[in-house]
């Protein structure tokens, strides 16, 4: 496998490169690697699988997958930084967890914003974020408890807030809809904290 293992990392710096996404241009290294009819080889990566599904006829690439079940692959956060070296198995996980992703503020968002606030500009690493969230959004922070109130009468349809565990940020959002009366909770946390707590 050396010799396949070689190309693969040279491979990565080439454009066009068969083994690389013909959508997002990353290796081919997050299952189900399909076949398309318009794209060409796409990986399974949430955008990429979704427009594949979107046009012409799929075709899985069972043979790859078996090889690449034996291959180690860059992270597709290597142009930032990120030296990673990973086994098939791990590079999903790895990738939305990754120090060197870029991450938005959730408050560039319209959908979460309070009249006359800005939207939120910031771009940076998810080690970061937590940082900027107490700095920009402190009045969107909670330490110990939130306290609802149902009384109130909620303007916005959308309410998040943030909390941090150890050195993670939680998002809380909340979903207001009226048509329902009803209130809906989605909580958000980093990957080490679902590892430590082991909440899947």
């Amino acid at each position: 496998m050396g010799h396949l293992q070689q190309m693969l990392f040279n491979e990565y710096t080439n454009e066009n490169s068969e083994l690389k996404c013909a959508i997002c241009r990353k290796c081919l290294s997050v299952q189900p690697i399909l076949h398309n009819s318009v794209y060409g080889n796409i990986c399974g990566r949430w955008k990429c699988n979704s427009l594949g599904n979107s046009k012409g006829q799929n075709h899985e690439q069972q043979a790859y997958e078996n090889v690449a079940r034996y291959l180690i692959f860059p992270c597709m956060y290597r142009d930032n930084g990120c030296n990673a070296e990973l086994k098939w198995s791990d590079v999903q996980l790895h990738e939305e967890a990754c120090q060197f992703k870029k991450f938005f503020c959730p408050l560039s968002n319209n959908a979460f914003l309070k009249q006359g606030e800005k939207v939120c500009i910031w771009t940076g690493e998810i080690s970061e974020f937590p940082n900027h969230v107490v700095e920009s959004h402190s009045n969107r922070f909670f330490c110990e408890s939130l306290v609802i109130d149902f009384q109130r009468n909620y303007t916005h349809e959308r309410e998040i807030f943030f909390s941090k565990v150890l050195e993670d940020i939680i998002l809380v959002i909340f979903h207001v809809n009226d048509s329902k009366s009803a209130l809906f909770c989605k909580v958000w946390a980093g990957i080490s904290i679902l590892k430590i707590y082991n909440i899947k």
